[in-house]
């Protein structure tokens, strides 16, 4: 949707977000767009593979920083997803990313 991380936290103080949301998704610019999900099980983990048409993002600024002392209305995901995760890895230009779990029920080692 193209949706910064400023202008997401302008919008949840204004409880408009899904608002926004829901206008971009009739919008031409995205309406078209589309996303993947792929999930692969086997008997020591799940792999699942994400892949979108939007522009990406600068995955480089989140990835592994400590999301632990977040306090805002949001930006706890991808910390949340390397937490729960064995492996997650963004490709490209952020709009695909790749995350292992394994199926011991064990976060990452």
């Amino acid at each position: 949707m193209g949706i910064s991380y400023e202008e997401k936290s302008c919008l949840l103080e204004k409880d408009s977000v899904l608002d926004e949301i829901d206008r971009r998704m009739r919008d031409e610019k995205f309406s078209g767009r589309a996303a993947f999900v792929e999930v692969r099980e086997v008997p020591d983990e799940t792999a699942v593979f994400v892949c979108d048409d939007g522009d990406g993002f600068s995955w480089h600024d989140y990835v592994d920083r400590d999301f632990t002392a977040k306090t805002g209305f949001h930006g706890r995901g991808i910390g949340l997803c390397q937490t729960f995760s064995r492996t997650l890895a963004y490709l490209g230009k952020g709009n695909k990313v790749i995350a292992v779990c394994g199926n011991d029920g064990e976060p990452s080692p």
